[in-house]
């Protein structure tokens, strides 16, 4: 197989793999292929389905796909990171640090009790995540 052939064969494998034709075509004239590198890749992807190589500039209906998702993923990581600050706004104007701990146990059981968890159960949890973090401190 010549070199050519091999790098549109990589960029076929990379499409699979689900990456946009972009990266794909990107990563093939970049990447130095060999034929056990193809097999390699070939066996990993084979169960996943075949996808068409594109030319640039071409509207491709995967890429799209993809790119909403990765900006709905990246909108719902911002309002998390956001939520996360106006969480910690609040509980330092509300709470002493003293009272904080507790404040914060307490608002997490009711939160998860009315979620549907039960307080004795929901506490055995907190319980072991927080023996968790503290075997991971330790080590």
């Amino acid at each position: 197989m010549h070199d050519l052939e091999k790098r549109r064969e990589l960029q076929l494998i990379l499409l699979r793999e689900g990456f946009t034709q972009e990266d794909a075509r990107r990563m093939a004239a970049e990447w130095a292929v060999d034929d056990a590198m193809l097999d390699a890749w070939h066996e990993r992807s084979r169960h996943l389905p075949e996808r068409q190589i594109v030319p640039p500039g071409t509207v491709d209906l995967v890429d799209l796909k993809t790119k909403r998702e990765e900006a709905a993923d990246e909108a719902g990581e911002a309002r998390y990171y956001e939520n996360q600050v106006l969480l910690s706004q609040q509980m330092a104007e509300s709470f002493s640090v003293p009272e904080m701990p507790l404040a914060v146990l307490q608002a997490l059981l009711d939160v998860l009790e009315a979620g549907g968890i039960e307080r004795l159960s929901a506490m055995d949890n907190i319980i072991k995540v927080v023996e968790g973090l503290r075997k991971i401190r330790q080590t």
